[in-house]
């Protein structure tokens, strides 16, 4: 690591970031944001909306409380998504709208041009990613940390990561399985560095600062009770299917047990998928033994109820939600996908079963709720694998030593610090 001293001069980084973020990730961006202007002449964030009519982001409340400089940039994104939120108005509306989001990013740059300015891309679609990069200029280069866990992306996808990265200096991974996933997705005109510090996030989730009575109570569940939760986005790849599945043996062997599935969409309770697990739910007759807590400020509190963590993702790379859970002490019952099987060892930090498979998945779930004691010993071996050093000092840190490389004409690969 590079001292810590202050290592530009009129250089600022402008971090783009999409509107819809968990309440982790917002804590975790604005952390890195503050920290990095430690180092640079200052750090500004230009949060990104899907659509015009989208409600101001939390993000942006928060960020702007912490001494942020916000720039909100209303962008006109999938139509089909837009018709369903009576957002979208005619396609003169929709041009206009980029037009005009393009302008203001274009202003943001031109008013900053005494500055060497950074692009860092941390979270947006890739019409977003396309358009800023095209806007942002004068620009000294433009770094982008790869997010993406879309198995399976349509063509003019590819196409647009591919022209996104002829115009970036760099494409960060925290894996070399993220690095493979990347480049099969389209980005191969970027150089590649592997950054594995962004289990900063973990550092967010304390044990003995949660009250997980607070869930329990209010959703009804017993203190005795059994609790399996899930946490992540509403979204096929993550495997909600297989895992309603599979309850039904879980609640036939163990009746008292119960599910709590934590997360939400930028669709809400219109969400077409999460309308189908309700279906599901309904058709097996687990509404007892089910319940939806949508998306949720108080995540820690959440997994504080939790007796075991279940992530049966079909497709995954580093879901954070592993981390998380780790950083409190809870086992894990997961699917051996991504870089999963490097964050769990098998029948140490937990157990691992095969995607999609719903009866593995079941038994592995009734083999823990049985073992008081494998659960602790999982727990705690969890916890010490994951308690490093990660900070946002770190964070930003490696960011900034990424800043110094591109400039310098280097290219490292491995940022792990």
């Amino acid at each position: 690591m590079k001292s810590s001293k202050k290592k530009f001069k009129n250089f600022k980084s402008f971090f783009v970031v999409g509107h819809y973020l968990t309440p982790v990730l917002r804590k975790t961006i604005i952390e890195i944001i503050k920290e990095s202007k430690k180092y640079l002449e200052d750090s500004e964030l230009i949060l990104i909306y899907w659509w015009p009519g989208i409600e101001r982001s939390q993000l942006s409340k928060e960020a702007s409380k912490s001494g942020i400089v916000v720039h909100e940039i209303w962008m006109a994104g999938p139509i089909n998504q837009a018709k369903i939120h009576g957002w979208y108005k005619n396609f003169k509306h929709y041009i206009k709208t980029n037009i005009k989001a393009f302008l203001k990013i274009q202003k943001i740059f031109k008013k900053n041009s005494k500055f060497s300015c950074a692009l860092t891309i941390f979270h947006t679609p890739w019409y977003a990613e396309l358009l800023t990069l095209l806007a942002a200029r004068p620009r000294a280069l433009a770094v982008k940390f790869f997010t993406s866990t879309e198995p399976f992306v349509p063509v003019h996808k590819k196409i647009a990561f591919a022209l996104n990265s002829i115009f970036l200096n760099r494409l960060v991974v925290n894996s070399n399985e993220a690095k493979k996933f990347a480049m099969s997705l389209g980005h191969i005109f970027s150089k590649i560095s592997i950054m594995r510090n962004i289990d900063i996030v973990a550092r967010q989730f304390n044990k003995y600062k949660s009250d997980g009575n607070v869930v329990r109570k209010e959703f009804n569940i017993d203190k005795k009770a059994i609790l399996i939760g899930s946490v992540s986005r509403l979204d096929p790849i993550k495997g909600h299917k297989t895992l309603i599945e599979c309850w039904k043996k879980v609640q036939q062997k163990i009746p008292k047990s119960r599910l709590l599935i934590v997360g939400g969409s930028i669709y809400g309770e219109k969400d077409p998928y999460l309308i189908e697990l309700k279906k599901n739910v309904k058709k097996n007759n687990l509404e007892n033994s089910i319940k939806f807590a949508g998306l949720r400020e108080n995540v820690n509190d959440f997994y504080a109820a939790m007796d075991i963590l279940v992530h049966p993702s079909i497709f995954d790379l580093f879901p954070f939600t592993i981390l998380e859970a780790q950083s409190m002490k809870i086992p894990i019952v997961s699917t051996k996908v991504g870089t999963i099987p490097e964050m769990i060892s098998d029948g140490k930090e937990g157990i691992l079963v095969e995607k999609e498979n719903e009866h593995e998945l079941a038994d592995a779930i009734i083999k823990l709720i049985k073992n008081k004691n494998e659960r602790k010993i999982m727990g705690e071996n969890g916890y010490k694998r994951n308690t490093k050093t990660w900070t946002a000092e770190r964070a930003a840190k490696s960011c900034i030593n990424l800043y110094n490389d591109v400039i310098e004409r280097k290219w490292t690969e491995d940022y792990e610090c």
